[in-house]
């Protein structure tokens, strides 16, 4: 499965970062080894096939491979490197929106959504790619074959990867992502007017108000996240 994968990839994918026709879709490919790089990780779903990629921020580092799933659900400045090549990889870009009325349409009422512990986990997760999601993920990049098809079908082949996703060891950060008002939510929305305005002067308490937090608040989360 992860073969029929990489050669869709490798089809359509025309540089080493390719956005496509189908909504909230990027493929990455990379033949040859890469100096570290500078990026700004946006909340991704990043589905690694082939080869494999380090990834740092302050302190924390890690490492996603062949046959895993790599969820980011901040804004996040990273170095990443490359560690082994031939490098395949999809990527989803989150829409809260879309994972929010699904999980309204499975939990309608709330009462069988599982605890949420603590204040909500943040930032970079990994998970294996199990042979459903391998195979979601697959018609969803092979749409590119058919573009016909993309209009009818790229929003079920998304929603069916979110729906596999949730029940895989990412499902709480995916049922976080869609808290219009938990820390995480508002340390996006501080990530994201600093990124806007990075050019310019920046005091504490403007982004603190930005994200509705007291600036001891806004330190403390941002600091976790």
């Amino acid at each position: 499965m992860l073969d029929e994968l990489a050669a869709a990839i490798a089809r359509h994918g025309s540089d080493m970062w390719s956005d496509t026709a189908v909504p909230r879709q990027r493929l990455v490919t990379l033949d040859e080894a890469q100096a570290p790089l500078d990026l700004l990780y946006e909340p991704m779903i990043c589905f690694v096939v082939q080869g494999s990629k380090s990834s740092v921020a302050g302190e924390r580092s890690w490492t996603a491979g062949s046959g895993q799933v790599f969820l980011n659900s901040l804004v996040l400045p990273v170095t990443a490197t490359f560690e082994e090549v031939p490098y395949r990889s999809a990527v989803l870009r989150l829409d809260g929106v879309r994972l929010a009325d699904l999980l309204l349409e499975l939990e309608p009422d709330g009462t069988d959504r599982p605890a949420l512990p603590g204040p909500g986990p943040t930032g970079p997760v990994t998970a294996p790619m199990t042979p459903e999601i391998a195979d979601a993920v697959t018609r969803w990049v092979r749409l590119l074959d058919t573009p016909q098809d993309i209009r009818a079908l790229a929003g079920r082949f998304e929603t069916e990867i979110l729906y596999r996703l949730l029940g895989t060891a990412l499902g709480p950060t995916l049922r976080h992502y869609t808290l219009a008002d938990s820390p995480a939510a508002r340390v996006r929305t501080a990530a994201r007017w600093i990124c806007a305005r990075f050019a310019e002067p920046l005091a504490v308490d403007e982004i603190a108000a930005t994200a509705h937090m007291s600036t001891a608040s806004l330190h403390r989360n941002f600091k976790a996240a």
